[in-house]
């Protein structure tokens, strides 16, 4: 099971033509090659022969298998979390420059993280963390969303993504968070075999 979490850099037209050919990219790949390194080292000489170089892309790519009970990831300028089943924290971090920055080899995490059923993990893009009370105080921050998983990793994954969209929302108060806003929870069930 591959999931992926990509931002691309600046706002409008463009960086949403960019973020399109990308996830085409990604998806393309992921049909061809299983390999991490492979899919991302692919979709970065692919925007960097087709995109302006004041634009990059952070990405993440997770791969979950059931049957082997793990998780290699690749981060192209972008990181994720994984809580264990009793809430201790590994940061995933990012193992290469974000995407269109540099021709290079993108490289995974050298080895799988074992998973067992209670295993949360958590993507965003810099929208949640970045988000500012009224527009121009403080950041929401990254210990903040971190805190509140933490105390609500037990409830469906669902109810945490709606949950830290809704307090985003709600720091922002009375504007609206100026980024857009993606957050991914992938809870760990149950496993096959």
């Amino acid at each position: 099971l591959g999931i992926v979490i990509a931002d691309v850099s600046k706002h409008g037209f463009a960086p949403a033509l960019i973020m399109t050919s990308t996830r085409r990219s990604v998806r393309y790949l992921a049909e061809l090659e299983t390999e991490l390194s492979a899919i991302l080292s692919g979709v970065n000489r692919a925007i960097l022969e087709d995109t302006d170089p004041e634009h990059f892309i952070t990405l993440f790519l997770a791969q979950l298998d059931p049957l082997l009970r793990s998780l290699r990831y690749a981060g192209a300028g972008h990181e994720g979390f994984l809580f264990d089943p009793h809430g201790e924290l590994t940061k995933l971090a990012s193992t290469a420059l974000p995407l269109g920055v540099a021709d290079l080899e993108i490289q995974p995490y050298p080895t799988s993280l074992p998973l067992q059923p209670g295993h949360l993990l958590l993507l965003f893009t810099d929208g949640l963390s970045e988000a500012m009370a009224a527009g121009t105080g403080p950041q929401f921050g990254t210990r903040r969303i971190l805190e509140i998983v933490q105390t609500r990793r037990s409830a469906p994954a669902q109810e945490i993504v709606r949950e830290l969209v809704q307090c985003v929302h709600d720091y922002c108060q009375p504007e609206a968070p100026h980024d857009d806003i993606t957050v991914v929870v992938a809870k760990i069930e149950s496993l096959a075999g």
